[in-house]
């Protein structure tokens, strides 16, 4: 399992590190450009979107190096069928990522990073690679 993972705090990106399965291949980047050139050029299972980057906060979805950017693209890369989870604590930056993505076709949900649904989704993807891990074996 491959997953795009645009985040900026680096207590945040120890987290992902030491939540997610050691199988699963996670490309972390915090800038919007680079993000932007994996989506066209790698295939991913899941994408987690942060809103705000470069260390800032509750910045205008207006600026370019933020996750409403690479929302705004989604839609035209071979990731467009994967599911989006926007993570960030900017609410006004996230509803204008999901409201974008939804209107280009994209299914994408928004969840507070460490809040109750971001943990159970992270656990669900684990138990997927547990499960396929498994599976081999048979």
């Amino acid at each position: 399992m491959k997953i795009f993972i645009l985040e900026d705090d680096p207590n945040r990106i120890e987290w992902i590190r030491k939540n997610f399965d050691e199988k699963i291949e996670l490309d972390i980047t915090d800038q919007a450009e680079v993000g932007m050139k994996w989506l066209r050029e790698r295939q991913y299972d899941i994408i987690f979107l942060d809103h705000d980057l470069g260390g800032d906060q509750m910045v205008s979805s207006d600026v370019w190096n933020t996750g409403a950017t690479v929302a705004r693209m989604i839609h035209e890369t071979d990731n467009k069928h994967l599911t989006v989870i926007v993570h960030s604590y900017n609410p006004t930056g996230a509803r204008i990522m999901i409201d974008t993505m939804r209107g280009n076709g994209i299914r994408c949900f928004y969840f507070h990073f460490q809040g109750n649904e971001f943990i159970e989704t992270v656990q669900q993807i684990n138990g997927q690679i547990k499960s396929s891990i498994n599976e081999e074996k048979v």
